[in-house]
């Protein structure tokens, strides 16, 4: 009687394919974290570029004579910023000090933008003091 000495090395076809299983079990719930993360990253950028135009238009503003400044009610496109939209609000909060009128100015502005189908906005408010 001759025995024959089988090696039976490497996997069967069923172990395989509980293996990848098990892997794509994990797997999927990292792809959705890349996903969402990614989704994180451009409301991120899109919100920054938002507080930068909001700041750039309040430093702006800063510089004139805002007595005499025109509020824009009405949303304006900001130029060289597709997508994005500002408004500002002006209003004199001037009060007395020892009998003398001091001018300050409350500044207001908003921007918006749209992205993934919904609109979104920021907001920023400063005060100073009028020329």
């Amino acid at each position: 009687m001759i025995r024959e000495n089988r090696c039976d090395a490497g996997f069967t076809f069923v172990e395989v394919i509980v293996a990848m299983v098990i892997i794509m079990i994990g797997v999927i719930p990292l792809l959705g974290l890349f996903n969402s993360s990614l989704g994180n990253y451009e409301r991120s950028t899109k919100s920054t570029i938002a507080l930068h135009i909001a700041e750039q238009e309040i430093e702006g503003l800063g510089e004139e004579d805002l007595s005499t400044h025109i509020e824009t009610l009405d949303w304006t496109e900001v130029a060289g910023s597709k997508g994005y939209e500002y408004k500002n609000k002006i209003t004199d909060v001037s009060y007395a000090v020892n009998g003398e009128q001091v001018q300050f100015y409350r500044v207001e502005v908003w921007v918006k933008w749209g992205s993934l189908g919904q609109e979104h906005e920021v907001f920023l408010r400063n005060y100073t003091a009028g020329k």
